[in-house]
């Protein structure tokens, strides 16, 4: 067989040799730049964000060093930095109210004592009515009352600021200066203002007529557009003769008409009609739809002053078809109810059709439902658009029975749990507001949506909502957070029974727990690694000398 030759390497010519030096100088002096650089860059992060020259010891996995390289070369960020302004309350209010946010608006520094709220004394000559009474009792005897107005993080004027509508009774006048010359005022920073009736006829604008500043706005039949997104807080309307606590348990408790799902009618509304003004187009629609059998909307025109000037030919007909039914009895035995809009976005048919247990069907474009910010409200009301009214059974008809059951049982708790009396209305907006400001003792979707509700769920027994006796059954394990447990140790250890060995024991059993990471501030060494107590996660221990115990809490 052939044998193959080796292969010799023929010299290079005199011009390669050349070449290859100068690339050789141009690739020495790259790398001296760079490393020329790179400690440039490495000294002043030094000079800005020191690191610790410890020497960490520790048991259970390799001890946490922080690497300098990898500093040197990342972006300083000022741990400040990326903290949100609710914290540090650095953001001054905007000069229009209508901007407002939690953001901007609200101090948080107020808060520092915890979640109190503060009720002005009333003024001699202040108006009140009926309703707004209820409500300032609820406030006052909510556990979150302070009498002291130094402690307070949020603020409820005496004066009445429920119906703007200038043809009210209940109207108050010259609200600007009763409200703005009040000393705690501050242009109605850390204010909660409630309303129920905005605007009058003819357009019945959701305007206030009044300056409310920096106000945190609780309201009735209150449009998105209107709402300040995290800061305003829409309510149902409320009526008069709303329990003030307690209050009635709900159909489908009190009667026990779980079964048949669907009842007597699959549809119902029985209501005014407006002949002229906003309103109108939608319930003129209505008896288009009306069948007598499955669906019954039934609608009168003879309300409020000179109708008669007004009357149509469908008056009379309307009327009689009105006369065949009475109204709670059609509330009981519908499956579905309409709310329409009225005048206003809002309606007391809403509360009614929570009550009766009859599922709502929402015909009001633009309707912030009430405390739609926790409420998951598709889970109990059908939201239809009011330009599709003509379709309205087609789209109550292929809801399947087992939606229609879990609906009425999500009704029914929604009801017993912020909406049978006004205490419970008016504590789930300070509920509310309380999860806004005090951010870790928040409560999540399923606290707010699951029985037994966030006025029950209390968060300060424990944050962990399987933890709680209502929801450890219902499979919620995964929505632990994960955090790491960084410990300052000032005190020398010197028995097992030490104070620091015994709160890492004891945070050793929290849920979520993946690290504890001990700064060891103390003159004298730790102890070895063999002496610190045994837990099922790591536990660190980073030695801080020197200047580095300054500079601690810049680094972490």
């Amino acid at each position: 067989t052939a044998t193959r030759s080796p292969r010799v390497a023929s010299p290079l010519h005199p011009n390669h040799l050349s070449l290859m030096r100068k690339l050789l100088s141009l690739g020495l002096l790259v790398a001296v730049l760079f490393s020329a650089l790179t400690s440039l860059a490495f000294l002043r992060y030094s000079l800005r964000f020191p690191v610790p020259r410890g020497r960490p010891i520790g048991n259970n996995v390799a001890h946490r060093r922080t690497s300098l390289l990898q500093s040197a070369t990342s972006d300083y960020m000022d741990p400040f930095e990326d903290l949100p302004d609710e914290a540090t309350s650095r953001q001054s209010p905007p000069s229009d109210g209508t901007k407002c946010s939690m953001r901007n608006c609200f101090d948080f520094s107020r808060c520092e004592r915890g979640f109190k709220v503060y009720v002005y004394p009333q003024a001699p000559g202040d108006k009140r009515s009926l309703l707004y009474s209820k409500i300032l009792r609820a406030l006052k005897e909510s556990r979150y009352l302070t009498l002291d107005p130094k402690e307070a993080c949020v603020f409820i004027p005496s004066v009445d600021t429920l119906d703007r509508d200038r043809l009210s009774p209940d109207y108050v006048h010259g609200l600007d200066a009763k409200i703005q010359s009040h000393p705690l005022w501050n242009g109605g920073r850390n204010h909660l203002l409630f309303n129920v009736y905005s605007g009058t006829w003819p357009d019945y604008s959701e305007k206030l007529n009044f300056d409310f500043g920096h106000a945190m706005l609780a309201r009735a039949s209150v449009s998105t557009d209107m709402m300040r997104p995290g800061f305003d807080i829409s309510i149902p309307l409320i009526p008069k003769s709303h329990p003030e606590k307690g209050g009635r348990p709900g159909s489908l408790l009190e009667k026990g008409q779980l079964f048949p799902v669907k009842k007597k009618y699959l549809l119902a509304f029985k209501g005014k009609r407006y002949l002229t003004g906003i309103g109108s187009e939608t319930r003129n629609a209505l008896s288009l739809i009306h069948d007598g059998d499955e669906v019954v909307l039934v609608t009168t025109c003879r309300h409020g002053k000179g109708w008669e000037k007004h009357k149509d030919a469908k008056c009379d007909t309307d009327q009689q078809k009105f006369d065949q039914y009475d109204y709670h009895d059609l509330l009981q035995s519908s499956t579905f109810c309409l709310v329409p809009r009225g005048r206003r976005l809002g309606s007391f048919r809403f509360l009614e059709t929570l009550e009766t247990n009859c599922i709502p069907v929402s015909l009001s474009n633009g309707y912030a439902l009430p405390l739609a910010e926790k409420i998951d409200w598709s889970r109990a009301v059908i939201s239809v658009d009011e330009r599709l009214v003509l379709q309205l059974a087609q789209i109550v008809q292929s809801i399947p029975a087992s939606k229609i059951l879990a609906m009425r049982q999500q009704l029914q708790f929604l009801w017993n749990a912020y909406f049978a009396s006004i205490d419970k209305v008016i504590l789930s907006v300070l509920e509310i507001i309380h999860d806004r400001v005090l951010q870790h003792q928040s409560r999540d979707y399923y606290a707010w949506n699951l029985p037994p509700g966030a006025l029950i769920a209390d968060s300060l027994y424990s944050p962990y909502l399987p933890a709680l006796p209502f929801y450890s059954g219902l499979g919620l394990g995964s929505l632990v957070e994960e955090f790491t447990a960084v410990i300052v140790a000032y005190s020398v250890v010197t028995k097992a029974s030490a104070p620091l060995f015994n709160l890492i024991r004891e945070i050793g059993k929290c849920r979520g727990l993946v690290k504890i990471l001990v700064l060891w501030m103390c003159d004298t060494m730790p102890p070895k690694p063999p002496q610190w107590p045994v837990i099922s996660v790591p536990t660190d221990v980073e030695v801080l000398e020197g200047k580095d115990k300054v500079s601690v809490f810049s680094i972490y």
